[in-house]
């Protein structure tokens, strides 16, 4: 892998890495480094840069021994979760395996699910359009029916008046004759 190089400053001092990191990468690292250094040229009223550059590499050899002993911390915790993680990727690829089908036939339901409820609005429509039709009807077989009644009640009232007068006339025939 191709090297970058890179000029920067750490204690006003002038520096050249060569690394495979990025840019930023770099810079991250030159700064924590030169912090370091402010930090112990702080901490030591000696104006021995040997000593603070000795101060600072025990402060970052510290940082980096407590992130080593979180490393190895993180690692004893995450094993038993790692070792699990294959065998369950397995079983979970064959459950989904095994309930493709399923996942299928389920879509398929649902499509017929839905068709179904189509068709029964469909009826629906349909029984409430012959519902309101049969209404309708049963309306006007209700207006003929008192229209008919009326009818022939006012037929009977003809044929009394009829045979009323029927009457009449064979009285005043027979009235006639004699």
């Amino acid at each position: 892998m191709e090297k970058n190089r890179y000029e920067f400053q750490i204690n006003g001092n002038n520096y050249v890495l060569k690394t495979q990191r990025s840019k930023d990468e770099t810079d991250k690292i030159v700064y924590y480094v030169d912090s370091e250094i402010k930090k112990a040229k702080t901490a030591l009223n000696y104006r021995n840069p040997t000593m603070h550059a000795t101060l600072a590499c025990l402060n970052i050899a510290d940082d980096l021994y407590s992130l080593e002993l979180k490393h190895k911390e993180l690692l004893k915790i995450s094993k038993e979760p790692m070792e699990k993680y294959e065998p369950l990727k397995n079983e979970f690829d064959e459950f989904k395996e095994l309930n493709k089908d399923s996942f299928e036939k389920i879509q398929k339901l649902e499509a017929k699910v839905k068709e179904l409820e189509n068709y029964l609005n469909y009826l629906t429509s349909d029984r409430d359009k012959f519902k309101l039709e049969l209404d309708r009807q049963i309306t006007l077989s209700e207006k003929d029916r008192k229209d008919n009644e009326y009818l022939r009640e006012k037929l009977l009232e003809q044929e009394k008046e009829t045979l009323h007068a029927k009457k009449q006339v064979q009285e005043l025939l027979n009235e006639n004759r004699k």
